[in-house]
């Protein structure tokens, strides 16, 4: 248990370093050029220009993130469910950037990986 522990306080702060990168790239820098975003992808959807989506990146999945792996290296009782709550919106997060970007990397395919392993070992953790 304590691997399993250790390994998810690891996973949440690179989550959360990442996904912080990300959404204040994208806050401070709507047009998405400061992380090699082109407009174009943006263009055709709800959004005018990254601020929305990179806010959401921030405070959705980076602070919670944080607040997860917080409570998780507390050893609060209902870390497990921060961890599964945090892959659900992690994978919500990516299904949704698939739809609306008509673009495909492998970090998306990573990102919904963490998302599941955040999900399953969440799921794991709280036993």
């Amino acid at each position: 248990m304590k691997i399993l522990r250790i390994s998810l306080i690891f996973l949440l702060f690179f989550n959360f370093i990442s996904a912080l990168f990300g959404g204040l790239h994208l806050t401070l820098d709507p047009s998405g050029s400061s992380i090699g975003l082109p407009f174009e992808w943006i263009n055709n959807t709800i959004f005018r220009n990254y601020f929305l989506p990179g806010l959401f990146l921030t405070l959705l999945i980076a602070v919670f993130s944080l607040y997860t792996g917080i409570m998780i290296l507390l050893n609060r009782s209902y870390g497990w469910l921060l961890v599964v709550s945090e892959g659900i919106m992690l994978c919500i997060w990516i299904a949704v950037e698939t739809i609306i970007i008509p673009m495909q990397s492998g970090l998306q395919y990573f990102y919904g990986f963490l998302g599941m392993i955040f999900i399953i070992t969440g799921l794991f953790y709280r036993n």
